[in-house]
């Protein structure tokens, strides 16, 4: 029984993993615009034309674009309409409202990667700055990681077409998180005293 019970799991992993892939592959022509303040589709477009011209890319390849998730505003008035007592976010009952990223679908993939390669081009201070649209599980996956690159000595963390690496050290070569077991492995890495922030980094091939 405990080999079949093995196997189910074997099988709904690889499942998994083929749905996670398929759902990264539609997204192979996205890039996530981050820290452009929610003030409607205009601005957006302005926006959005104005960090293009920056990276070299031309706002016609631009096939759509969209903000990712629903707006602040729509999720406080479901809570108010609840009939719950629950309070949400602090003690006061207050949240501090996120802004939500961009979602820029380019009409080619060499756009995308024009994009990327010319990121440092933005503004100096961080704030607003280009991703790839990673999946859910794979932005869970880059988040943890770089969280403990904060605390363990390692080099670099990024994504390549929406793959996750990892480079403990210059020169040695990059490990590519595609499991939990890979997570493991930085997590094993030994701490290190000095903490420091790892930026995060979409390049692309």
């Amino acid at each position: 029984m405990s080999a079949e019970i093995e196997a189910l799991k074997m099988e709904n992993s690889e499942l998994k993993a083929e749905n996670d892939d398929l759902a990264q592959y539609v997204r192979r022509h996205n890039l996530l615009l981050h820290g452009i303040p929610e003030r409607g589709d205009v601005d957006d477009r302005d926006a959005i034309k104005d960090i293009l011209t920056k990276v070299g890319v031309s706002v016609a390849m631009v096939d759509h674009f969209h903000r990712l998730g629903r707006k602040e505003s729509d999720i406080d008035t479901d809570r108010s309409n609840s009939t719950s007592s629950e309070s949400y976010g602090n003690v006061s009952g207050t949240t501090k409202k996120k802004v939500r990223p961009i979602i820029i679908r380019f009409l080619g993939h060499d756009s995308r990667i024009q994009a990327l390669r010319n990121k440092k081009n933005l503004d100096k201070d961080k704030s607003i700055y280009l991703s790839e649209h990673l999946t859910p599980l794979r932005a869970n996956r880059f988040r943890r990681v770089r969280e403990m690159g904060s605390t363990r000595n390692i080099r670099a963390v990024y994504t390549i077409n929406g793959d996750i690496y990892v480079r403990v050290k210059e020169g040695d070569p990059p490990l590519k998180i595609v499991s939990e077991r890979d997570i493991d492995k930085i997590a094993a890495l030994p701490l290190v005293q000095v903490t420091r922030s790892l930026r995060p980094r979409g390049l692309s091939k």
